[in-house]
């Protein structure tokens, strides 16, 4: 019986070529076996954020709430936009702290592949745990906004209700979809550095396209659908629903959800297509 011999000169069977895209499979094994660092680096970068200031950590949680009481004295006080909507303090409180997971997550995903240029020049290892480490960091740091929003909401006279237990599951509705933005914020700031400089005004004109100050009943009807299909006002309307009027409603449910699942299996495909990009050139 003839014997195969291998050619020296060949690739040897257990060597990954450079520059092939690995398979769907091996792709998800590879993402799986680094899930310690995609957990590990952002508890570090948590720890270490606002470590030279007075009150550390909880900077996280005070800017959205100084910006909340700013909007509530500029837009309840001065321009009368709580006029008929019960509880404004709340309604306010928790369209800013929802609406600012969102806005951090994609503000962090744009940041991952150029701030960590040189890890992933000097490691081989799948691209899209960057912007995944990114979105647990700012998931973890969105969860004191979270029993924020449960104090605000018992302050100011909502009753306890069983409903609120479904925070949990809007929540990881909300992380989906910043995942999916997160990834192709990243992938868009990398070819096109100037995304970083566009960001903040697009995040500024989407808070306030997402009625979070003012109730969708202002809006002229002929408008309003173009608003109720904004994905960050259906995501904010869940939390309101949940903390001030105590119930679900299916509709707003479906549609968040069907924005988070679009966004996340869009982003992944996305930010894929030029993973092996990422790094070249620079």
């Amino acid at each position: 019986m003839a014997t195969r011999v291998r050619d020296p000169d060949g690739p040897h069977p257990d060597l990954q070529r450079l520059g092939v895209k690995p398979s769907m499979r091996q792709y998800l094994a590879d993402i799986w076996a680094k899930r310690d660092f995609a957990w590990t680096v952002p508890m570090g970068e948590l720890r270490a954020a606002h470590m030279n200031t007075v009150l550390g950590s909880a900077w996280h949680l005070l800017n959205p709430l100084l910006l909340a009481g700013v909007f509530y004295l500029v837009f309840g006080v001065f321009l009368g936009t709580d006029r008929g909507i019960d509880n404004f303090i709340a309604y306010l409180t928790v369209g800013i702290l929802a609406f600012t997971f969102t806005q951090k997550s994609l503000a962090a995903g744009s940041r991952t592949i150029i701030a960590n240029l040189p890890l992933i020049q000097s490691i081989t290892f799948p691209r899209i745990v960057l912007p995944v480490s990114s979105v647990i960091g700012e998931a973890i740091a969105h969860v004191p906004a979270l029993l924020t929003m449960l104090a605000v909401a018992l302050l100011t006279g909502e009753p306890l209700h069983w409903t609120w237990l479904l925070l949990l599951p809007a929540f990881g509705v909300q992380c989906l979809f910043n995942l999916g933005i997160a990834l192709v914020s990243g992938r868009l700031t990398f070819h096109f550095r100037d995304t970083q400089q566009f960001l903040p005004f697009v995040t500024r004109l989407w808070m306030y396209l997402s009625a979070i100050f003012y109730s969708i009943d202002r809006i002229p009807e002929q408008a309003r659908p173009w608003f109720e299909i904004n994905p960050a006002y259906l995501i904010i309307t869940m939390h309101r629903d949940i903390l001030l009027h105590q119930r679900a409603d299916r509709e707003v449910w479906m549609m968040a959800a069907a924005w988070a699942v679009a966004a996340a299996v869009l982003g992944f495909f996305f930010f894929r297509g030029k993973e092996s990009e990422y790094g070249r050139g620079y």
